[in-house]
């Protein structure tokens, strides 16, 4: 099996990383090692943390990205030079190996091990913790595992409608188990928003669910405002935004470069629309989805990685009936 030290190394060369500034740690020595023998990747040793914080602002001005190597007992150096990333709004990745944990030899390890994540979370950082190896270089790409996500969400719906855009969210819910109150979009991209509007409006005392990816969704953002227009509270948008056309070839769409979907739902008139990067905050995710007052957004951010296909059915004739039958009985027909 790979180590998550090579692991990470993979993703940071993925995602362009050239500087990679550290102090010299135990815990990040192979990822080290790794990053200097690196011909693309520049790493610089530092004397003290907050020098990275720095170098690393620096290195985004003249266009390259980078990452900040370091022990759980480096954090306190860096707080008041956390500051250049939050005013200014540089992207800054670190990597924490965390001490004064349980089983800790050094109890002078234990005062700053307690607190390093909420040092940093007060000072204003997204923090992922890691308790396992494999989780290591997903959280690194800082987005969720889509499947699991997605399973997590759709556990709770019971008599939702879902309406699904073509590709990876199809294939997402079906892997959640196919459904008769699914109706699966194989194709006419960009529609699935505008289909639970219409839906919605039809079925106002029914809770509709679209979930839709990040390409569909910026084909369609017309249909935002149309929504936001005519305000249907039973309807809910769940977009997984991977940042990549899944279907055409893992090409980035222009969420990968900072368009906000929350954002523009907000502007559009939604009531209510966030953008979730983080397990924990998948709960509350759902609570929006199902139980808010509508129309809601919810912005999924998850992994690229790509995930086994599991097809459901694509006629669409089939489809459509079966979904008429499940919502309006037999007597559809």
């Amino acid at each position: 099996m790979t180590s998550w030290p090579d692991l990470i190394f993979e993703k940071l060369r993925e995602f362009g990383i050239r500087h990679v500034a550290y102090v010299p740690d135990a815990g990040l020595a192979r990822l080290i090692e790794l990053c200097q023998a690196a011909d693309d990747m520049e790493p610089t040793v530092l004397t003290t943390e907050e020098e990275g914080i720095g170098i690393l602002a620096g290195a985004w001005l003249g266009g390259e990205r980078g990452a900040l190597l370091m022990q759980s007992s480096g954090v306190g150096n860096c707080i008041n030079a956390l500051s250049l990333a939050k005013v200014c709004g540089f992207p800054l990745l670190m990597i924490v190996t965390m001490r004064g944990e349980w089983g800790e030899m050094n109890p002078w390890q234990i005062p700053m091990g307690q607190i390093t994540g909420k040092t940093l979370q007060l000072a204003g950082v997204i923090v992922y913790e890691v308790t396992k190896p494999e989780a290591a270089a997903p959280t690194v790409e800082a987005k969720l595992p889509r499947r699991a996500a997605i399973a997590q969400i759709l556990a709770e719906r019971q008599d939702t409608l879902v309406v699904t855009g073509l590709g990876s969210p199809t294939y997402d819910c079906a892997a959640v188990g196919d459904h008769p109150l699914n109706f699966y979009l194989w194709g006419a991209m960009g529609s699935a928003v505008t289909v639970g509007l219409g839906l919605a409006l039809a079925q106002p005392k029914r809770r509709v669910l679209v979930v839709t990816g990040d390409g569909e969704m910026l084909m369609g953002l017309g249909a935002l405002a149309t929504v936001a227009m005519k305000g249907p509270n039973n309807l809910s948008i769940l977009v997984i935004d991977n940042e990549h056309y899944g279907e055409t070839g893992m090409q980035q769409t222009h969420t990968s470069a900072g368009v906000d979907l929350a954002g523009i739902a907000l502007r559009c008139g939604f009531p209510q629309s966030v953008t979730v990067r983080q397990q924990a905050e998948l709960d509350n995710a759902a609570s929006i989805l199902y139980m808010a007052k509508g129309p809601v957004v919810v912005v999924l951010k998850v992994s690229s990685a790509r995930d086994p296909l599991v097809l459901p059915p694509w006629d669409g004739a089939l489809l459509k009936s079966r979904f008429r039958q499940a919502v309006l009985g037999p007597q559809v027909f």
